[in-house]
This record gives C-alpha cells, structure tokens and sequence, in this order.
C-alpha cells in the first residue's frame, strides 16, 4: 500500500534522510568548503613586472612572502640587497639564504616576509646584471592592499 502524498517540512525533510546521505552530504559539503579556504587563504599574484625582474607575492593566513623573481639571464646583487622604501617610513629588506661564490649575487630569489595587516606600499630598489650588459639600478613603485583582521572585543 502507498502511503498518501504529503507537503514535507523542512524538519521532516532532514531527518527523513537516511543516516549515510547525511554523512555523504556533510562529506560533500566539507570538501566544497576546504577547497573554497584554501584557494581564498593562498594566494599567489605579480605584484610588478619590469623587463629584468618581478615582484611576486605569495600569501597565506597571516603573512604574505614577497619574492624578487629575475628573468633569464639575469642576476640580483646581493651587495646591496634590495630594498622596499615604505612610504610611511620603514623599510624591507629581501635576503636570500645562498649566494653565489663570490658573495656578489643572490643564487636564488631573494624574498621578504610581511604581515598582511598593513599595505605594502613604497619604492622598490635593486641592483641586477643582464648577462651580456653591465649591472644597472632599478627602481620599482610598489602598491598593495593589506588585509585587516577583526579584533576581538
């Protein structure tokens, strides 16, 4: 015998649900959810781009990893390693952790870390050597949003 058709409720609706469509469900949702986080939570962007470098930040909860990239072919002094003036005041410095043999460059790109609280604005100046040219100054405006955080009261 069939049971006559009625108008569901919401109530009704979810705990008609067998329990493994539930779970199913919450799964489903969950997934949904951390793949949505994830991709809000790490972020990677050009910040600049000029012809022998570029700026690229890689952001994550709460802090957010500036990188010099250089193109091909071309090196970063590390002697007087590049710097971001603030226009505040302040100022960041991009370090590296190897340098080529004779100290003069960076092996690898060098990078910054920075709270995501405060916008990165300012002037970025470098050093860096096409390969077939002599080294010359860069200079770079830089300008960035910072993320505010809610305090708790």
């Amino acid at each position: 015998m069939h049971r006559p058709l009625s108008t569901p409720t919401v109530a009704s609706d979810v705990t008609s649900i067998a329990p493994h469509r539930r779970v199913r469900t919450l799964v489903v949702l969950g997934v949904c959810l951390s793949v949505v986080w994830g991709c809000a939570a790490d972020v990677d962007n050009v910040l600049v781009r000029h012809p022998l470098v570029q700026l690229v930040a890689h952001d994550s909860a709460h802090m957010r990893t500036l990188v010099l990239e250089p193109t091909e072919g071309v090196r970063i002094e590390a002697g007087a390693p590049p710097t971001l003036l603030r226009e505040g005041g302040g100022q960041i410095v991009f370090t590296a952790r190897a340098f080529t043999d004779d100290s003069l460059f960076f092996a690898e790109a060098p990078s910054a870390r920075v709270t995501l609280t405060r916008p990165v604005n300012g002037t970025l100046k470098l050093r860096v050597c096409p390969s077939a040219s002599e080294c010359q100054g860069v200079s770079l405006p830089v300008r960035t949003r910072g993320r505010t955080t809610r305090s708790r009261e």
